[in-house]
C-alpha cells in the first residue's frame, strides 16, 4: 500500500518537471525570435514583394550583426547575380568558401555559388575550375552539368561530347528528380553536338544515339554530306525520309533539296514530292522553293497559277513576295518573259519595295523559348542557347 502511495506522489512531481521545461523552452524561443533582427523579416518582406535592392540593404545588415548567418550570405550573394553585381557575389561566396570553421557540405555549397557568379561574369575557365573541384563532392552531379554548359558556350563540341556521356553515365539514383527529367535532354543535345562537328565519324555516332536515326538534324546533314561526296542517290534518300517523318523541317532549306532533285535529273518529281510535303506542313518557303521550279519547268503561266492558287488558300506576305518575283520575272529562270507579262508589271517593282520592309519583319525565325528572331534558321538558338527551339516556321507563319 505504501509504494502505491508512493507512485501517487511522483506523479505530479513528474508533471511538474515536464510543464517547466516546456515553459523553459518556449522562454528561449521566445529570447531568440527577440535576438533575431528586424531587418530579417524587413528583407523577407521586400523580397516577397520583388524589391531586390531594398532586401540586399537589409540582408545586409543583418549579414553585419550576425555574420555566421550562412544562409543569409547564400541569398545576398544570389540577389547581388542576379542583379548583375558579380563582384560582390563573387566576394560574398569566396567568404564562406574559405571559412574553415564552417561545415564542409556548406563550404562546398559556396563553392558551386562562386562558380555560378564566374559563369554570370562571363570568366568561364575560373567556372570551370571551379566546378572541377567539387567532381568529389555531393554537388558533383551539379557541377558536371555546368562543366557541360561550358564546353557547350565555348563551341569545343568533342569536349561537350565527352561530357554529356559522362553525366549520362552517373547512376540515376545520384540524380535529383529534376536531373533525372533532364537526361533525355542531355542525349539530344549531344545529337546536336555531334552534328556540330559536321564529320561523317561524327554523323555515325549520333546515328547511334537513342532517336538519333530519325532525327531531323541528322538526317539533313546526311544528306548534305552524300551530296559533298557526289551521291546524289543517298542524299535524295534521307531527304525523303525526313519528308516523311518531320516534312516542317525540310521548308528552310527547300530550294537545296530541290536543287538535289534537279541536279539528279529528277527534278519534275521532286516537285510533286515537294508538294506533298507543303500539304501536311505548309510554308511559304515551300511556295517559293515550288514556285521557282514550276517556273523552269512549265513556263511562267503555270508557275503563276499555281502561287496564285496557294496564296489564295494561304495569303501571306512571302507568298505574295513570290508571286510578284514570278511576275516580274526576278527569279534566276532559263524562259523569257513575254512582252505582255512585262508590261501588265511596270508597277510591281514599286508594290515590293512598299512591302519589302513589312515582309522582313515578319520573313524571321523565331526561338519559342526566348523570342529571338533571325534570317536564318538556327538549330542551336544564339539568344537562349537552347538546342531545336527556334520554329522552322516563319514568324507571319507562327503568327497567322
Amino acid at each position: 500500500m505504501e509504494f502505491e502511495l508512493w507512485w501517487l506522489l511522483i506523479l505530479p512531481l513528474l508533471f511538474a518537471l515536464g510543464w517547466f521545461a516546456a515553459r523553459a523552452d518556449l522562454r528561449q524561443q521566445s529570447t531568440e525570435a527577440r535576438r533575431l533582427p528586424d531587418a530579417y523579416f524587413r528583407g523577407l518582406n521586400y523580397l516577397l514583394n520583388e524589391e531586390s535592392d531594398r532586401a540586399i540593404d537589409a540582408f545586409v545588415d543583418v549579414v553585419r550583426l550576425d555574420p555566421e548567418a550562412a544562409e543569409l550570405h547564400f541569398a545576398l550573394g544570389n540577389l547581388f547575380r542576379r542583379r548583375g553585381e558579380t563582384d560582390r557575389a563573387i566576394r560574398v561566396h569566396e567568404h564562406l568558401a574559405g571559412r574553415m570553421d564552417l561545415a564542409e557540405k556548406v563550404r562546398d555549397q559556396a563553392q558551386y555559388e562562386l562558380g555560378q557568379d564566374y559563369l554570370k561574369a562571363g570568366l568561364l575557365d575560373r567556372a570551370e575550375q571551379v566546378f572541377t573541384r567539387l567532381a568529389s563532392t555531393g554537388l558533383a552531379t551539379r557541377a558536371a552539368f555546368c562543366r557541360l554548359e561550358i564546353a557547350q558556350t565555348e563551341r569545343d563540341w568533342a569536349r561537350a561530347v565527352v561530357l554529356g556521356h559522362e553525366w549520362l553515365a552517373i547512376p540515376i539514383e545520384r540524380l535529383e528528380i529534376a536531373e533525372r527529367e533532364q537526361r533525355q535532354v542531355v542525349t539530344q543535345r549531344i545529337v546536336h553536338f555531334y552534328c556540330e562537328q559536321g564529320t561523317p565519324a561524327a554523323l555515325l555516332a549520333a546515328a547511334a544515339m537513342p532517336e538519333g536515326e530519325h532525327h531531323p538534324r541528322v538526317l539533313q546533314l546526311t544528306a548534305e554530306l552524300a551530296r559533298q561526296r557526289g551521291d546524289l542517290a543517298a542524299a535524295l534518300a534521307a531527304w525523303m525520309v525526313l519528308g516523311k517523318a518531320a516534312p516542317i523541317y525540310i521548308a528552310p532549306v527547300a530550294q537545296q533539296v530541290l536543287d538535289d532533285w534537279r541536279n539528279a535529273g529528277r527534278l519534275e518529281e521532286g516537285v510533286h514530292w515537294l508538294e506533298d510535303c507543303h500539304q501536311r506542313e505548309p510554308s511559304s518557303d515551300f511556295v517559293q522553293a515550288i514556285a521557282r521550279s514550276k517556273l523552269a519547268l512549265d513556263g511562267l503561266s503555270s508557275a503563276q497559277a499555281w502561287a496564285t492558287q496557294e496564296l489564295t488558300e494561304r495569303p501571306s506576305l512571302q507568298g505574295l513576295e513570290s508571286l510578284l518575283a514570278l511576275r516580274e520575272g526576278a527569279l534566276p529562270i532559263e524562259h523569257s518573259v513575254d512582252a505582255e507579262s512585262a508590261s501588265s508589271a511596270l508597277s510591281e517593282p514599286l508594290i515590293r519595295q512598299l512591302m519589302r520592309p513589312q515582309l522582313q519583319r515578319v520573313a524571321r525565325y523565331r526561338c519559342l523559348q526566348c523570342g529571338f528572331e533571325g534570317r536564318q534558321f538556327h538549330w542551336h538558338c544564339p539568344g537562349c542557347q537552347r538546342w531545336a527551339s527556334c520554329s522552322p516556321r516563319r514568324i507571319e507563319e507562327i503568327q497567322g
